[in-house]
């Protein structure tokens, strides 16, 4: 009874595994748990690691202790994507760098109803070659708050998307685009009503060359406009649902992304806020393009600033004819509820630039 008993948990055990491991490979609007069993990944990988121990040291010979360190190998790609181990400095001379930033409508820390003249001169002061800014803001009436203009006199090409909806009153939300190289075709993706959520794009002419930006800012769960009114129970389960609708609109946004990917022949590089973690669904769709993080970066990567919350759902995303040279996550600036990344890469076979 006692070894009855022993396969049964084994095949339980084992049943876990291949379900968490194929959970990003299967659409949550199929099967929703999915979303979350994602997450499982890291620390299903530790505790198989330490099962594979206590195992190999009592009956290494035992088909048990082989299908355990089956599941650590597999999964070590997959823990890869959210655990890396620091690398050396790459020299970035003569690369060209992107800044991606979500800035909170250059909001201060904790509020929406003060500006944070820092967070703007920081953006303003950015040397980077390339600035992606999700939630953008600018006004023209106001010198301090004309923040387009602030970057544009330091050299800058722009292409902003600014939101026609009217509930921010003058200070509409949108996206923008900084280059230090010209525009040569810039346009809007999609966009919903309020425009913080949208997708835009620019052509930057680098010599000879031709390189695509997207700068995407994927639907926001909104989990603030649930009623505070609400029980316990109630809150929980708007929030479960609120989950799993906004992430089967990820789902049709970035379809919506890879239909216009196909659309140019030029390389493309993806910055922007995604709302989605490094081992969903959603992400995983765009597989084919390389994760600066995964190429270069170290740690956990965490962009998301807001506690408890550990989360890396900013991320930039290259095509394969750029070399990755650095990758950092700027811990020093933490007024957004986002901390901005830098991205370092060069182009292979450059013609001039």
């Amino acid at each position: 009874m006692r070894i009855l008993n022993t396969g049964y948990l084994l095949v339980a055990y084992a049943s876990l595994n291949v379900i968490v491991l194929l959970s990003i490979f299967i659409s949550p609007s199929i099967f929703w748990p999915s979303l979350f069993l994602a997450y499982l990944v890291v620390p299903l990988f530790f505790l198989n690691l330490l099962v594979c121990v206590v195992f190999f040291v009592r009956k290494p010979r035992r088909a048990s202790s082989l299908l355990i360190l089956c599941f650590v190998i597999v999964a070590l790609p997959l823990v890869s994507k959210v655990c890396r181990r620091p690398k050396a400095p790459h020299d970035t001379t003569g690369s060209i760098s992107i800044l991606n930033h979500n800035v909170k409508l250059f909001r201060k820390s904790g509020v929406y109803n003060q500006f944070s003249g820092e967070l703007i001169e920081w953006i303003a002061k950015d040397s980077s070659d390339i600035k992606c800014i999700q939630e953008f803001s600018t006004n023209s009436r106001w010198k301090e708050l004309h923040i387009q203009s602030k970057i544009e006199s330091a050299g800058y090409f722009s292409f902003i998307y600014k939101a026609s909806s009217e509930i921010y009153g003058e200070h509409n939300p949108g996206m923008a685009i900084f280059s230090k190289y010209p525009i040569l075709e810039a346009g809007l993706v999609d966009s919903n009503d309020e425009g913080i959520n949208s997708m835009i794009y620019s052509d930057l002419l680098l010599g000879q060359d031709t390189i695509r930006i997207y700068n995407v800012h994927l639907t926001s769960y909104m989990f603030d406009q649930i009623s505070p009114d609400d029980s316990f129970v109630e809150k929980r389960i708007k929030a479960l649902q609120r989950v799993i609708n906004t992430v089967a609109i990820h789902t049709n946004e970035i379809e919506l992304l890879m239909k216009h990917m196909k659309l140019t022949n030029h390389p493309v590089l993806i910055a922007g806020d995604f709302n989605e973690v490094s081992l969903s669904y959603n992400l995983n769709r765009l597989s084919s393009l390389n994760n600066a993080f995964e190429e270069r970066g170290g740690g956990f990567g965490f962009t998301l600033s807001m506690l408890p919350l550990f989360l890396k759902i900013d991320h930039i995303l290259l095509s394969k004819e750029f070399n990755i040279q650095r990758y950092d996550v700027d811990y020093t600036m933490d007024i957004s509820d986002h901390y901005p990344q830098r991205c370092w890469f060069e182009i292979k076979d450059w013609k001039n630039y």
